[in-house]
Order: C-alpha cells, then structure tokens, then sequence
C-alpha cells in the first residue's frame, strides 16, 4: 500500500508543490522575466513564503511595467505589504494610492489604510480605522487580527489580550489566536 501511494504522488503531485530547488530556479527565471516574477509571486502568496525584499524587487518590476492586466490589483497590494513592512514609503504610498483610487470604498483598502498608519508608529488612527470598519461588519476577521498585531507592535500587552478575548467570544474556534493568547500570557 505504501509504495503505491508513492507512485500515486509521484505521477499526480498535490497542486503547487514543488521539488527541491525549484523554488530557487524559479526565483532566478524572475530575474529576466515578467512572466516568472509574476508566478513567483502568486506561489509565494498561495504558499505563505515571507519575504518582503524579493516581493519589492519583482513586484515594483512589474508594477512598473504595466503590463499585468487583471493581477496589477493584487500585485500592488502584495507590493503595499511589503513595502509597508520594509519601510519603503514610496512604493507604500504608491500602491495604497493607486488601489484608493480603483476601489473606493473597500474594506480590504480601508484595512490597508491602517497597515499604513501602524507602519507609520501612527497607533491612534490605526485603531480609528480599524474600530471604524468592525463597526461596519464585525465579523471582519482580518480587521480584528490587526487589531491584535497593533497592540503588540505599539507594546499593549493588555490591550492586545483584550482584543483576543473580544475575537475569541465570536471566533472561538481559531486555534491560532488561541496560541497567541497563551504565547502573551507567557510574555505577562
């Protein structure tokens, strides 16, 4: 049975994994070309792979280019979060800007808004603007989450316990947050 459902893998490999070192040709066929930059940075939003610099160097590559179609949207929101945790204001408020005149009215943009602020050490108005859309739809995970990561950026042990609590009383099932609230109690 073992050896059958290794042939199994290895003729119908699960979505999106790759073999050893296939990440790294690919981070190198971005180097010189739009296309790879582009997957590049869908594989490393779809599998979680943190690393704003190699995000800032392709991604400003192809913002630049104008030439993404339907995905500029989504690359210049991974272009934000990656400037905004790098502390390139530029590129930051390039995108931000961009994606305020596109979409108005967007929670997701609001929730960037305030990524804009806590990047900026701006606590009080990142707060405003995350209170403001939890007013709006409670239910926002996202807004809550950085909420939480705000007071433990800005060092309010307290006050991010206080935000877990009041998430936990809605999403009581997110083992997550509950991880982080055992891992701040640690800290207290």
């Amino acid at each position: 049975f073992g050896s059958s459902l290794v042939q199994a893998e290895k003729l119908f490999p699960a979505p999106g994994v790759m073999e050893p070192g296939e990440y790294d040709a690919l981070v190198m066929k971005a180097r010189s070309s739009s296309t790879a930059a582009l997957e590049l940075l869908q594989f490393m939003r779809t599998h979680k792979i943190h690393q704003p610099e190699l995000v800032l160097q392709h991604g400003a590559k192809l913002v630049r280019s104008q030439r993404l179609g339907n995905e500029l949207w989504t690359v210049l929101e991974q272009v934000f979060m990656a400037a905004a945790e790098l502390g390139c204001d530029d590129w930051r408020d390039y995108c931000l800007n961009e994606l305020k005149k596109n979409f108005p009215s967007s929670l997701r943009v609001d929730r960037l808004k305030g990524i804009e602020k806590e990047s900026q050490a701006d606590w009080k108005e990142a707060e405003k603007i995350y209170q403001k859309i939890l007013s709006t739809k409670p239910e926002d995970t996202m807004a809550h989450k950085r909420l939480i990561a705000m007071h433990k950026q800005s060092g309010k042990v307290s006050e991010a316990i206080e935000a877990i609590n009041t998430y936990l009383q809605t999403f009581s099932t997110d083992s997550e947050v509950w991880h982080e609230l055992g891992e701040l109690f640690i800290e207290v």
